[in-house]
């Protein structure tokens, strides 16, 4: 890896399993989510890919951005990044593992990174790790965050469950 470089851009993300399928996607109404959240998004984001730069007239996804609190096991719904296909499916490496997709997904990360395949599978490695341990954790607590209820009003009467 390149010295200057602090951290990878792009990065497996895999959803602790007490959070599989709770998100806004699954929660708000389809004409809310397309509407109200999706197309702003795109919007704003010139239907430019924001890690690598692609763009496309459909197929982009609307990408929730979640951070977690590990020691007081809390999910908070930060923003929305719009993402290609193949970002889309780096982030969600678990899933793409389980399609049989993870050889072209290292390449895409090693590609938008600009690292090694050793890198990948060390950038791999590390979100395994650590969806392991957020896989241990039961009692999870979702949050969205306010200043993105403040962007985003429709969100303030959303309830995750």
């Amino acid at each position: 890896m390149n010295e200057e470089k602090q951290e990878s851009r792009l990065v497996p993300e895999m959803i602790p399993k007490a959070l599989f399928r709770r998100s806004v996607y699954r929660t708000v109404k389809r004409s809310v989510w397309d509407n109200e959240i999706r197309a702003r998004v795109i919007e704003e984001a010139n239907q430019t890919c924001a890690y690598c730069g692609a763009r496309y007239e459909k197929g982009m996804f609307c990408h929730e951005e979640w951070k977690y609190m590990d020691k007081t096991h809390v999910a908070r719904l930060v923003g929305f990044k719009l993402v290609c296909r193949d970002c889309s499916n780096a982030i969600h490496y678990g899933k793409s593992s389980t399609l049989g997709i993870q050889g072209k997904v290292e390449e895409h990360l090693a590609k938008v990174n600009d690292i090694s395949m050793d890198e990948v599978k060390k950038l791999v490695r590390e979100a395994v790790d650590v969806w392991i341990i957020r896989s241990g954790i039961q009692d999870w607590r979702i949050e969205i965050d306010e200043a993105l209820i403040e962007d985003y009003p429709v969100l303030a009467d959303v309830e995750i469950v």
